[in-house]
């Protein structure tokens, strides 16, 4: 489909315009395969619920939905993962090669291999997201920071964008980090590649990455 598309677009663009390692394209593959296997599995469960014609299971699912409907949180919780996996918004790549983990569990905002920005309508127009929106509309990587501090430098393939406030909060850019700012490795296409504080961690994901 059209993530499809996306994810393959931008690893081409990097090997042939950019000089990019050509093991970048190796990734699309890791990424995209459980996706399809995941579509699949899920295409076959709503066809045999479609398909299924048993007397006592049509007798009882309305007080399913019903108590379904009775428990918000339930009901949210299967709302979201319903939407979020027909519109693709919640499709992550966690492992991936070009996820770099930390061990910050506690950290608030996207977690890397998420898709960074799923903005509530009501802050949408909040200068901090305007901010953040713009950047992640230009071609290429995003460095999202607390900061300008020049030891926090944006990569050579990446746009710097300096992020403060609520959004700042938001995305789990705190200042934990002390002296070192927060940043946010962002890939052309939306998705979190990485987090840390301060040059020392940004050079350490760059260089595990097939880049």
């Amino acid at each position: 489909g059209l993530q499809d598309a996306v994810n393959l677009a931008w690893k081409l663009a990097a090997v042939l315009s950019d000089g990019a390692d050509r093991a970048l394209l190796d990734t699309y593959s890791a990424e995209r395969v459980p996706v399809g296997q995941a579509l699949l599995a899920t295409t076959r469960m709503a066809t045999t619920l479609v398909e299924l014609s048993n007397p006592a299971v049509d007798d009882h699912l309305p007080a399913v939905f019903a108590t379904i409907n009775a428990l918000p949180p339930l009901f949210h919780a299967m709302q979201q993962g319903f939407l979020g996996g027909m519109s693709g918004l919640g499709i992550a790549y966690p492992a991936s090669p070009l996820t770099v983990h930390d061990s910050d569990t506690q950290r608030g905002g996207p977690a890397p291999g998420q898709r960074l920005a799923q903005v509530r309508a009501a802050d949408a127009d909040a200068p901090g997201w305007q901010a953040v929106l713009a950047a992640l509309r230009q071609p290429g990587w995003s460095l999202l920071t607390t900061g300008t501090d020049p030891r926090s430098v944006a990569p050579g393939f990446a746009t710097l964008c300096v992020v403060v406030g609520p959004t700042a909060a938001a995305l789990g850019l705190d200042d934990a980090g002390g002296q070192d700012p927060a940043w946010l490795l962002v890939r052309p296409d939306g998705y979190l590649a990485g987090r840390g504080y301060g040059q020392a961690q940004l050079d350490t994901a760059v260089a595990r990455m097939p880049l």
